[in-house]
């Protein structure tokens, strides 16, 4: 009977420990502004090869994301709540014509996924966090129409920040995102101009 309470009182504690969405969401939370490198690697049903992206980005809390593309082209992408998805053209920022209903939930999406707000993840998906503060991995299981039309799965994997975000699509194809050489809290120089 001993044994018994003592493993009781020893798993209690340990979930007591235990790292979950609301503390994930805090943490990620406290650092408004990330910059860094990307490395974006699209795998394609029919291609041996993934197709590979790279450059800069920045996301400042409220205000959005910037995504530079260098390589194999250059273009410059901003992401914001009010405005969608604009580009950057002759120094002028150019809405895309008209967004359907899924890329706005898409843009919303990586959004949330970025700034960890796990309310609005909820809301499309089941989550499931493994791992502790310093490394963690999130799975989102689709639970909305739309999205299950798009996604199998999508799963996040970082530690003070996002790291890693794995696209698993509906007809085969998957794309890996790697967000590395990451910059926290400096103030954002050296974007275009009104970038966020």
């Amino acid at each position: 009977m001993k044994k018994l309470l003592a493993i009781i009182l020893i798993f209690t504690n340990l979930c007591s420990y235990a790292f979950d969405v609301a503390e994930l969401e805090q943490q990620l939370r406290q650092t408004k502004i990330v910059q860094g490198q990307f490395i974006q690697q699209r795998f394609l049903k029919g291609l041996d090869k993934p197709i590979v992206s790279s450059g800069q980005f920045a996301l400042a809390q409220g205000k959005g994301l910037l995504w530079q593309m260098e390589k194999p082209i250059t273009n410059t992408m901003r992401v914001t709540p009010q405005q969608g998805i604009e580009y950057l053209i002759n120094n002028q920022w150019a809405k895309k014509k008209q967004s359907t209903a899924a890329e706005t939930q898409q843009i919303q999406l990586f959004l949330n996924l970025l700034e960890g707000n796990t309310q609005g993840l909820k809301e499309q998906f089941n989550l499931q966090l493994q791992g502790n503060a310093a490394q963690w991995q999130l799975q989102l299981t689709p639970n909305s129409f739309l999205i299950k039309n798009i996604f199998n799965k999508i799963e996040i994997q970082g530690g003070k920040t996002v790291q890693q975000i794995d696209l698993y699509e509906t007809q085969g194809d998957n794309s890996r995102i790697l967000l590395q050489q990451q910059r926290l809290n400096q103030s954002l120089t050296g974007l275009p101009p009104n970038a966020l």
